[in-house]
């Protein structure tokens, strides 16, 4: 493994499949924490189930916790806009009003849950979301991609 750059910081993310997670060990070892908020890969929108707390033991290490959506575009726009509303709602409430964490919220673009939507369809979908989000929370949106 390549050594550290002084310059650069260690973080990790975890979801509700995350066994065992010793927040006083990672406070020690990582500078800051994603945590899964809400979305899903197997094609049906949910918080996750460990989110709040998550959230809230990360910030009782002091750990600078951020969180993520593992979006499910679709050529339905409006679905960009409820799952888009879903995340500010489950953000403030483990993080508290108008409070959207530590680091960038993050949208999660996987493989899409149909895979025969088009190019122009997903950016579409993501453009739409990011929008959204954006003038409601007053927060720019970082995007991730697998």
């Amino acid at each position: 493994m390549q050594n550290k750059n002084p310059n650069s910081r260690f973080g990790i993310d975890i979801n509700e499949y995350t066994q065992s997670v010793d927040f006083q060990t990672l406070a020690k070892t990582i500078d800051f924490l994603y945590v899964r908020a809400s979305g899903s890969g197997g094609g049906s929108f949910r918080v996750d189930k460990k989110f709040l707390e998550f959230a809230k033991a990360a910030r009782n290490y002091g750990i600078p916790v951020g969180a993520y959506h593992y979006a499910l575009p679709s050529y339905d726009l409006t679905t960009a806009d409820s799952q888009c509303d879903d995340f500010i709602n489950i953000l403030q409430e483990g993080f508290g009003q108008k409070n959207y964490g530590d680091l960038f919220p993050v949208l999660d673009v996987e493989a899409p849950i149909d895979n025969k939507i088009s190019t122009k369809a997903l950016i579409d979908w993501i453009e739409r979301f990011r929008k959204r989000f954006e003038k409601k929370t007053r927060r720019r949106l970082m995007l991730y991609t697998g």
